[in-house]
């Protein structure tokens, strides 16, 4: 929500209720180049009709996606570690 004390003359005051936001989909490929370095790259989907926020100054659109590349560096490991059995 958007408080009165905060509201301006592009952006009203809104006092935001419970309730659905949308769907976010997330699909994403991860490949581990060794045991510190790995990739990792995605799209995603937001469907937000019907969404309770729909009067608000923040709801803009009613889909969204996007696509992302990261590279991720594990920068430190526990000593500790636990093993764990999985079974089938």
């Amino acid at each position: 929500g958007i408080a009165p004390e905060f509201a301006t003359s592009e952006r009203e005051a809104y006092t935001a209720k419970g309730g659905y936001l949308g769907t976010k989909l997330n699909f994403s490929l991860k490949h581990e180049l060794n045991d510190e370095f790995s990739i990792r790259t995605g799209i995603n989907f937001g469907f937000y009709e019907g969404a309770r926020n729909r009067d608000s100054f923040l709801y803009t659109a009613e889909t969204t996606s996007g696509v992302y590349f990261a590279f991720l560096w594990k920068f430190w490991e526990s000593d500790r570690k636990v093993d764990i059995e999985f079974s089938d």
